[in-house]
């Protein structure tokens, strides 16, 4: 099965105002089961993606 999860936080580069930008990442996996990403797997994949390099700026 393909996930897909789409998450947002403050802006990447520290010189956009964050009142007015956020960041952006897309992340896509696969599991072998349908049904909710469980916390215990998807937290370990998840928390080693590399959100500065990866993520985009987007203004609001």
């Amino acid at each position: 099965m393909i996930v897909m999860g789409r998450f947002s936080s403050g802006p990447v580069d520290d010189g956009k105002d964050p009142a007015l930008h956020r960041s952006r990442l897309v992340i896509v996996w696969l599991q072998d089961q349908v049904a909710l990403p469980s916390p215990e797997g998807a937290a370990a994949g998840l928390s080693v993606a590399d959100w500065e390099r990866w993520a985009e700026n987007f203004e609001i």
